[in-house]
């Protein structure tokens, strides 16, 4: 079954985020997550991929966020010129 995601417009209305696929049939199931449901949800989802990676994907995945951090400039850089103020004192 393929999910279809939408956005309650109202109680008796919901706004597609992509048209339905052609040839879907006439039957729906329609299932209303909450919030916590929906990032719940999204958790399991993303653990279970985690789990199911093969060393090569988990790898790959590290590789990509090392060189995204790469990118970015030090906290030195980002805010030249200012003092270190201890707040705290």
């Amino acid at each position: 079954m393929e999910n279809v995601e939408a956005i309650a417009i109202d109680e008796r209305h919901l706004e597609l985020e992509q048209p339905l696929p052609k040839n879907i049939g006439k039957r729906f199931i329609i299932h209303i997550l909450s919030k916590e449901e929906e990032r719940s949800s999204q958790l399991a989802e993303l653990e279970h991929a985690y789990l199911t990676m093969t060393e090569h994907e988990k790898k790959t995945e590290v590789d990509l966020a090392e060189e995204g951090l790469c990118g970015n400039d030090s906290l030195d850089e980002i805010f030249k010129g200012e003092k270190e103020e201890r707040w705290w004192e």
